[in-house]
């Protein structure tokens, strides 16, 4: 015999609605129209029997944890899949979209449907659950900067960084752990331009250029040795020079 549940009957593998119900009254057939039931002192409808169109659902999980409240769920980087789980507040109305479902970093969003269908089988209620997938905890950056106070060559490097996948925040703290190089670029997608930096200047090398005598007191000749720098171009300073000589002697020439 088959199940009875309500307004329905279990047959062939699948709940069917009853739609119409007869009696035989002095050998004729004659439908139903209602049938009534007395429970605790009231009578109630037993047929037809109302069906429920609740949709809600009391539970709803993503890998076990609640979401039923956010429709959120964040998932660490790398996940591929999250199992879906919930329980609708009428036993009788029938859930899809549980079970494994696929997502991905390229996906975020990433979002899944779950659809209960209620009792009466016409009413319908969608739940959209939003996984993000978490982005990786590395970044990758590459530099470039002036070395030598902001003189050439140019300093190069890249590295990988953990904790932050922002390459603007990875970049912001290997420029201060290499002292805040000056002339600094970088990013994390590829090498960047090198920059502009300023030609190391020549180290200078003052030459005497010429001397003049500047007079004499007492035993001590006074000299002026005027210099320049034909390896920088910059400007060199005059140098003083003074000889002691016997009060007899005479101041030497330069």
């Amino acid at each position: 015999m088959p199940d009875v549940y309500r307004n329905k009957v279990y047959d062939l593998g699948a709940w069917r609605n009853v739609v119409a119900q007869y009696v035989k009254v002095s050998g004729s057939w004659v439908a139903v129209t209602a049938m009534y039931t007395k429970v605790n002192g009231t009578w109630k409808t037993s047929y037809p029997f109302p069906l429920s169109s609740d949709t809600t659902l009391s539970a709803l999980t993503v890998n076990g944890s609640d979401v039923l409240s956010t429709l959120a769920f964040a998932a660490p980087n790398g996940t591929t899949s999250v199992t879906l789980a919930a329980t609708a507040t009428n036993p009788a109305s029938t859930i899809t979209g549980l079970g494994a479902r696929s997502v991905s970093l390229a996906g975020n969003p990433n979002n899944l449907n779950v659809v209960v269908t209620a009792e009466d089988g016409v009413t319908t209620r969608t739940y959209t659950i939003v996984v993000t997938v978490a982005p990786p905890s590395t970044v990758t950056i590459y530099w470039a900067y002036c070395s030598s106070g902001g003189y050439e060559p140019t300093q190069t490097g890249n590295a990988t960084i953990s904790g932050t996948n922002d390459p603007v925040v990875a970049c912001n703290n290997k420029k201060a752990e290499l002292g805040n190089p000056p002339n600094w670029v970088c990013q994390g997608t590829s090498a960047p331009a090198a920059p502009g930096c300023t030609p190391v200047p020549p180290t200078p090398c003052c030459q005497t250029s010429y001397s003049t005598f500047d007079g004499r007191v007492g035993n001590t000749c006074y000299y002026t040795f005027y210099q320049t720098d034909p390896c920088a171009g910059t400007t060199c300073p005059n140098v003083p020079y003074t000889v002691v000589v016997p009060s007899s002697g005479s101041c030497p020439e330069f």
